[in-house]
């Protein structure tokens, strides 16, 4: 017979951190499907965000090439 578990302690470690009240209910492949799921979950918006600040970054550095070059075609104009 398995001992018996605080239903309110499993709640208040999964609210902590995901996986953790699974693991206080011998539950671990269930613990670390929810706690690599939340891993995830945190990092999508950061390459959401990197995502767009890259693309910034190369229209920022293919403008500054575009601007060069027509300077330097008004510079070959004017001599």
């Amino acid at each position: 017979m398995k001992p018996k578990k605080d239903a309110d302690r499993a709640l208040i470690l999964s609210a902590l951190i995901p996986g953790a009240g699974q693991i206080y209910n011998g539950q671990y492949g269930k613990a670390l499907f929810f706690f690599v799921t939340w891993i995830f979950i945190l990092l999508w918006p950061l390459a959401i965000i990197d995502a767009w600040e890259t693309a910034v970054k190369i229209n920022e550095a293919s403008y500054a090439e575009q601007a060069a070059a027509g300077r330097a075609a008004r510079l070959a104009k004017a001599s």
